[in-house]
């Protein structure tokens, strides 16, 4: 589902403002011409009327994952393109929550954003794949937050 939004100065907000938090970038990837930028945090980060537009919905329980994609452009800033997100999320027990993930336009910013259950405490795997647009081949990657 694709979604034009505009949400995407607070969704880039988050973005940078999790990726600053760690000093070893834990939260983007570079792999090819590409830079995929991604994070997770709790709903209730989102004002009520950005998670409505945004299709998220808000609880103590409730999270969101955000993907953006880049491709390195010599000589200028990095230009965010289209790309095929998939993935899931797994508990320590083995549950399995797959990841629904819209695209959101806002300007030139494109992110892809999803939400998902949890429980206090959890500590959950994302397993990720991104394919850029024009692109064949499909960069996997996994991360693991604590909620």
């Amino acid at each position: 589902m694709k979604r034009v939004v505009g949400i995407g100065a607070l969704l880039a907000c988050l973005l940078l403002y999790f990726s600053a938090a760690s000093a070893q970038n834990e939260y983007e990837l570079t792999f090819g011409n590409y830079v995929v930028n991604y994070n997770t945090f709790p709903s209730t980060f989102l004002d009520k009327s950005i998670a409505k537009a945004a299709g998220v919905k808000r609880s103590d329980f409730q999270a969101v994952i955000t993907i953006a994609v880049r491709q390195h452009v010599a000589g200028a800033n990095d230009k965010p393109v289209k790309a095929v997100v998939s993935g899931n999320a797994t508990n320590l027990i083995g549950q399995i929550r797959k990841l629904k993930l819209s695209e959101v336009k806002d300007g030139s910013a494109i992110y892809y954003i999803g939400d998902f259950t949890f429980v206090r405490g959890e500590q959950m795997t994302f397993n990720m794949t991104v394919t850029p647009e024009g692109e064949k081949e499909k960069q996997e990657f996994k991360f693991t937050r604590q909620f």
